[in-house]
């Protein structure tokens, strides 16, 4: 019975044992954890300002194209409207020389008319004269 009892306060120190030392290697385990997650971090950080840094080049890059292409389509309509507003006077200072072609042809041609009745009648009065 001594053995007995013996053999059971010894399986019970040793759960005991078994508990405190699960316990210790856990608690150990989380530190270790944490001191790991924690050096993880820290050994990191460096990359992770430079990822951020280079992000925020990539965006001001970006934004900086985006302006540029803005300005450039900005010129190019002020251009544009530029080309339109001076094929719009070509077309006007065309539209004018021709109207006054055309009334210089008229003006000529009624001349023609008015000179050839008077000839005609010059002939006509000659005759009755002569």
């Amino acid at each position: 019975r001594i053995a007995e009892a013996g053999d059971a306060d010894l399986a019970a120190a040793r759960r005991a044992w078994q508990s405190e030392e699960k316990a210790r290697t856990e608690a150990w385990m989380a530190r270790k954890t944490a001191e790991i997650r924690e050096l993880t971090m820290q050994g990191l950080q460096p990359e992770l300002d430079r990822l951020v840094a280079a992000h925020a080049k990539e965006v001001e890059d970006l934004e900086g194209a985006q302006r540029e292409a803005l300005r450039a389509l900005q010129l190019e309509a002020q251009r544009r409207r530029e080309d339109l507003a001076e094929e719009v006077r070509r077309q006007r200072k065309e539209a004018w020389q021709a109207a006054q072609r055309a009334q210089r042809e008229r003006y000529v041609r009624e001349l023609k008319n008015v000179e050839d009745s008077a000839q005609a009648e010059r002939a006509a009065f000659q005759c009755v004269l002569g």
